[in-house]
Order: structure tokens, then sequence, then C-alpha cells
């Protein structure tokens, strides 16, 4: 299992050659490649590129109130 901020590691991460150095600030300003709307396809890609093996979707069993009554 991973969060976001693991999702955003591997994307400045991947393909950098050894020893290369990354500008950790740069990378956190400019953010993920994509909306975060578009995990699913992301993570899609990702497996037909045999990067990820798994995907699991949980739901927690009492839903929390912000889940349930987001703010307008």
């Amino acid at each position: 299992m991973f969060n976001v901020s693991e999702l955003l590691f591997t994307d400045v991460t991947w393909g950098l050659e050894d020893g290369e150095e990354v500008d950790w600030l740069a990378a956190l300003r400019r953010g993920l490649p994509a909306p975060i709307k578009d995990l699913r396809s992301m993570l899609n890609r990702g497996i037909e590129a045999g990067a990820i093996q798994y995907v699991l979707e949980q739901q927690p069993e009492v839903m929390p109130a912000f889940l349930v009554d987001p703010p307008n």
C-alpha cells in the first residue's frame, strides 16, 4: 500500500541515473504530474507497464462525518 507522497517520490526519482541528485524543493512545488482525480488512470498505466502489481480500494466500516456530509 502507498500514499500520494510515495507516488510523488516515485514520479520524481523514476529514471534517475545512479548518484543523480533531486531538487526536492522544486519537485514539491511542481507537485504530481497529473491531477489526483486521474490517479486511477495513472495506476492502470503502472499496472500495464509492470511497475504496479496490485491496487486495493478500501472503504471504512464506519464512514467519517467529513466523507458522509462533505462541506459546501
